[in-house]
């Protein structure tokens, strides 16, 4: 089940480039694989970045 947003940062908006949507990535929280009360775990969902997975910088 996807959990509200931790922030105020727009999700899946309208950019005017694509340079703009870079960082908005969204989490959900994955409640079921939490280990242990009071361990949150996330996972981005790298699918709705512009380009899929493809990394936005050089490592």
């Amino acid at each position: 089940m996807l959990e509200p947003r931790l922030d105020n940062r727009p999700c899946g908006g309208k950019y005017a480039d694509i340079v703009e949507s870079i960082g908005h990535t969204p989490l959900v929280e994955l409640r079921r694989l939490s280990p242990k009360p009071g361990v949150r775990i996330f996972a981005k969902l790298e699918s709705y970045n512009p380009t899929g997975s493809v990394k936005d910088r050089v490592a």
